[in-house]
């Protein structure tokens, strides 16, 4: 478990869909600058990862700040990455528990502003393995039916 009383580098990740969403940017942004102020989290406007006209389908390399915060990760530049809603990473279940999972490899947790979602609590980490079996058992399943569908 991360030590939240220590000071956090904290990363923000922000994605919208669409132009009518743009707007969104920006509630999103002070929405989660809120929540971190707080929450006693001081972020830096470089640790700001933002995506527009990005949809939550695409995979991580099709979303150029995602990549660039997941590259940041992975030289252990943070500590927590706060998300306005846990749909702001993927809106396809397999593609969340693997950018979950790559997160937590590098021991940044995941905190959603508008959900009960942190990782660094028990409850959440037992939600995230449920997850990792589910996914694990659609799989399987595609590979016993030979279903290329959900690939």
């Amino acid at each position: 478990m991360i030590n939240t009383k220590t000071k956090q580098r904290v990363a923000v990740y922000i994605r919208t869909s669409t132009d009518w969403q743009r707007k969104g940017v920006d509630v999103q942004k002070a929405d989660i600058l809120e929540y971190c102020d707080e929450n006693g989290y001081s972020v830096e406007e470089n640790a700001i990862y933002v995506d527009t006209k990005k949809s939550g389908s695409l995979g991580k390399t099709e979303r150029p700040a995602l990549e660039r915060l997941l590259g940041d990760v992975a030289k252990n530049k943070f500590d927590t990455l706060v998300v306005y809603r846990l749909d702001r990473l993927s809106r396809e279940f397999p593609k969340l528990v693997g950018i979950t999972q790559e997160l937590a490899e590098h021991g940044t947790r995941v905190v959603s502003v508008s959900e009960p979602f942190d990782t660094n609590t028990q409850s959440t980490q037992h939600f995230i393995q449920s997850l990792m079996i589910l996914g694990r058992n659609e799989r399987q399943i595609k590979e016993l039916t030979g279903d290329k569908e959900y690939e």
